[in-house]
């Protein structure tokens, strides 16, 4: 008799372990990983840049946006590393955002952007700033849309017109809200407040970057 309560002993103890054929695994509730923002380089000649970033991963990332407000003028296109490691346009190139997306990115930075950041630095490190203020650029970022893309990760080049020494693009992803911001401060060492008319065909809405990139 003890040997049998002992046996149904064990088989209530392992059926309650193993929840049962019909036991429901709960689901996971692990947040998905924090996108990165990666300079993978420079290039800067005179009052003009070219940049490449990297982002990754891609796990909830419905746009990419660029603040553009510390430029003169600025160009962005996206292309991918897909699962198979092969470098795809997209043939994306950012526009004007949208006013979702936009509100998005004002929620996370009070209203506040890139040339203003700019402005502050200047003041904090070099000498005191003339009573006039520079003409305000253009506020509203550019903004893709990546929903549902299949990739290892994502590729962004800029081009870029300056009109000031040093410089700071900013860049976010997210989705309903921020998930990464990052600021990246360029020095434009050769450019002193004036573009001639040459860098309007250099850089801008003439045409993306062009890098030579491994995957």
């Amino acid at each position: 008799m003890k040997s049998g309560l002992v046996a149904l002993g064990w088989l209530a103890t392992h059926a309650a372990a193993c929840g049962g054929a019909d036991a429901i695994e709960p689901p996971s509730t692990s947040p998905a990983a924090t996108p990165s923002i990666t300079a993978r380089g420079f290039d800067v000649d005179g009052c003009v840049a070219k940049a490449t970033f990297d982002i990754a991963p891609l796990d909830e990332i419905r746009f990419v946006a660029v603040d553009r407000s510390d430029f003169v003028e600025l160009h962005a296109e996206l292309s991918m590393i897909d699962e198979r490691g092969l470098e795809r346009p997209l043939g994306a190139v950012l526009a004007d955002a949208d006013d979702a997306v936009q509100a998005v990115l004002d929620l996370r930075t009070r209203h506040s952007n890139a040339a203003e950041r700019s402005r502050l630095d200047a003041r904090s490190d070099g000498p005191a700033p003339s009573q006039v203020e520079p003409p305000a650029k253009e506020s509203r970022a550019l903004a893709v849309h990546v929903d549902d893309l299949r990739a290892r990760r994502i590729i962004l080049d800029v081009s870029m017109v300056a009109d000031e020494p040093q410089e700071i693009i900013r860049l976010f992803v997210g989705s309903d809200r921020v998930r990464s911001l990052d600021d990246f401060p360029i020095l434009f060492p050769r450019c002193r407040a004036s573009v001639p008319d040459a860098f309007r065909t250099s850089a801008g809405a003439n045409g993306p970057p062009s890098h030579a990139r491994g995957s």
